[in-house]
């Protein structure tokens, strides 16, 4: 037999007198008789593996989480007797709890790996002058030897690789931070001498992993100077070899960043979102993004101008053979070329399986764009040509591409963009960037403060997820009575699970808990743990009768609940608990405890005439109530049933608005309409629908 229900008088014991008229009541008599609500069970619905909870647990969180809860009682008045001239002839009161999921939810990574693919170009910052191979430009055929607006791009880099990570991880805190490099620019194509004279090997420069294992912030400084530094760039500051005889505004980098997104000497894990950096001034070869060579400063012109190959370099990157896989020819930018949506850089950052399995299900590629000639118009690094030159119109042409390549594919996966702050993307943003003079090439200028901030500013894309709640270790609905207000006997409890397709099939009702510290009835959102999950516009309602057992009377909380609306109105927790959604977030780890607001029930005994509520301002967003009839206050006291006995007069509590009125009583952070479903009741068998085979519900 279940446990009995324990009649309990929380504000002070009945008179001798009034428990005596109480006892012949036929109501109190059948819950002091011992019977547990119909309807429920004190241990778990049959067949369901619904947890009952055993100890309170403290609570987590509060009042705030990511679900919207509201809770409503009617009638607004009930009695205590049956006496005629109580103003209302209910003495049951019916609750709803109603719980409504937003269509997606933002929240934090715990846990981010950061890859940058830096691009090593001449115009990045590591031009090697010393071979004294000559181009077009202006300023590196001068005494100088120095190419004209040559970004610090690399040096700075290099140099503060350090605090570039620190910085990422600062305005990150509450992400796990870790950082890696990826290295490359060689094209093998005729505006590239590496491919004629093998003077390297393609393999080093078109993917080159340095720091595969992403490392903390703290050791990133050392990771890269060890690697990067001490094996690229021989232990200084410039490539060896690299001069305007190799590509300069075009680059590998659809070959770099389909190596990084397919996991290819980078150690990605499944339980961190994963984002790419891509650093550099070129544009990929793609149709959309193809460059000019014949008003370029490269050294290779006449290839553009006279040559079979034409004024415009390929737009189709050759396939490329990572040792352990191989990328396609030909492969897109961010349009695919073959009908499939995934078949491009773009695409791939959303497919690729370590994408898939990141954090966010998908990876994120922010771009920053160094501001140096071959993304500056204006440059005196454009040689003088028919339309180039600075300014001229093949020259804004191909700068235009650089930087629209950057912001294409910044949007296209959820990332940052940045570049120089005379440039404006398609969609608003605006680059940020100054330029900074690199300076003599073995000893270049290491600061460059707007390509610092940029680095700070890059975004780990929008973790949005339509998994909005998943069940923790205990029942995620939680109802605990407050004061003098218990279950009743005849429950007659309703509970809906609706999804946007229809009514769950396997939503259980509610379990009973009859504690020393606590009572309360608890539901979850399926009885299949796989499935105990809430996806992005689902609704939980769930309804059941509530009685006053004695006193007090008068305006009484309805529910044990802790928001500061709730502590206005004399609610709070019970034995350390209270009427609340308990999950995890969206794909977080830390368990939430959200309380459900507050709702009032009046309770009169016997020939008690009502009283005028006090005058309070409307709560915001919920329409007033219509002003109840004045009516005098009882001064007299009530003759108990000896005659000896007295109740206090009534009194009604100043509480927030919108609590009482017109016999109705809600309160609601949110009341959107949802789809109807069927009710939990035997013999009517809900609707179907297929949920997502997530294995993420979580039960004792």
């Amino acid at each position: 037999m279940p446990p009995p229900l324990r009649l309990r008088l929380r504000s002070g014991p009945l008179l001798p007198a009034l428990a005596v008229a109480l006892a012949g009541l036929a109501l109190l008599g059948a819950i002091v008789g011992g019977l547990v609500p119909t309807g429920v069970t004190s241990s778990g619905l049959a067949g369901s593996a619904v947890s009952e909870p055993a100890v309170p647990v403290p609570a987590v969180g509060s009042g705030t989480g990511a679900i919207s809860l509201g809770i409503s009682v009617t009638p607004g008045i009930i009695c205590v007797s049956n006496n005629l001239a109580c103003p209302s002839s209910e003495q049951v009161a019916r609750v709803t709890l109603q719980a409504n999921a937003p269509e997606l939810v933002t929240t934090t990574y715990p846990a981010v790996q950061v890859v940058f693919l830096l691009e090593t170009t001449l115009y990045d910052g590591v031009y090697d002058g010393s071979l004294g191979v000559p181009g077009r430009e202006n300023c590196a055929d001068s005494s100088s030897h120095m190419p004209c607006e040559e970004s610090n791009g690399v040096p700075f880099f290099v140099a503060n690789a350090g605090e570039i990570a620190a910085s990422i991880a600062s305005a990150n805190p509450k992400s796990s931070v870790t950082f890696g490099l990826v290295n490359f620019f060689s094209t093998g194509d005729v505006y590239d001498k590496f491919s004629v004279d093998a003077a390297q090997g393609l393999e080093s420069v078109a993917y080159h992993v340095d720091v595969g294992t992403p490392v903390p912030a703290n050791a990133f400084e050392e990771a890269v100077t060890s690697t990067f530094q001490a094996e690229v760039l021989d232990g200084g500051w410039v490539y060896p070899g690299l001069n305007f005889g190799n590509n300069i505004l075009h680059s590998d980098s659809i070959t770099a960043l389909y190596g990084a997104l397919m996991g290819y000497g980078i150690n990605w894990i499944p339980n961190a979102h994963h984002v790419l950096v891509l650093i550099g001034s070129t544009a990929p070869r793609d149709p959309s993004y193809v460059q000019n060579y014949c008003v370029s400063p490269s050294s290779a012109w006449r290839y553009a101008c006279y040559g079979p190959a034409g004024q415009y370099n390929s737009g189709c990157e050759p396939s490329y053979s990572f040792g352990v896989g191989t990328s396609p020819e030909c492969f897109p930018w961010v349009q695919s070329t073959d009908g499939s949506a995934n078949d491009s850089i773009a695409g791939l950052a959303r497919s690729a399986p370590d994408c898939v399995h990141s954090l966010g299900q998908r990876c994120t590629i922010d771009v920053v764009d160094l501001w140096t000639t071959s993304t500056d118009p204006f440059s005196n690094g454009w040689p003088s040509a028919s339309q180039g030159g600075p300014g001229g119109a093949y020259v804004v042409q191909n700068t235009a591409r650089v930087l629209s390549s950057g912001c294409d594919l910044a949007a296209a996966t959820g990332g940052t963009w940045d570049g120089p702050s005379f440039f404006t993307c398609s969609d608003g943003q605006t680059g940020d960037l100054a330029f900074v003079e690199h300076g003599p090439a073995l000893t270049p200028v290491l600061s460059n403060p707007t390509l610092f901030s940029a680095f700070h500013g890059v975004g780990f894309g929008p973790l949005t997820t339509d998994i909005i709640a998943t069940g923790a270790n205990e029942s995620m609905f939680r109802y605990v009575p407050f004061a003098n207000i218990r279950p009743a006997a005849t429950l007659d409890p309703e509970t809906q699970c609706l999804t946007p397709t229809g009514a769950l099939p396997n939503c259980p009702g509610p379990t009973f808990h009859n504690g020393s510290a606590y009572e309360s009835l608890n539901w979850n959102w399926s009885n299949v743990p796989a499935e105990n999950v809430i996806h992005g516009g689902d609704a939980w309602i769930a309804s059941f009768n509530v009685i006053a057992l004695g006193p007090p009377y008068g305006s009484i909380p309805v529910d044990a609940c802790v928001t500061s609306t709730c502590g206005q109105g004399g609610s709070g927790s019970v034995g350390g608990t209270y009427t609340s959604a308990r999950y995890i977030p969206g794909t977080g780890t830390t368990e939430v405890n959200q309380s459900f607001p507050l709702a009032i029930l009046r309770i009169i005994y016997g020939p008690q005439l009502p009283i005028p509520a006090s005058a309070v301002p409307p709560v915001a967003g919920i329409p007033p109530a219509p002003p109840a009839p004045p009516l005098p206050v009882v001064t007299s006291p009530i003759a108990g049933a000896t005659g000896t006995g007295t109740i206090p007069t009534i009194s009604i509590q100043a509480l927030g608005a919108g609590f009482l009125g017109a016999g109705f009583t809600r309160v609601a952070q949110r009341n959107r309409p949802v789809a109807m479903g069927q009710v939990n009741r035997s013999g009517k068998p809900p609707g179907q629908r297929k949920r997502p085979g997530r294995q993420v519900g979580r039960f004792v």
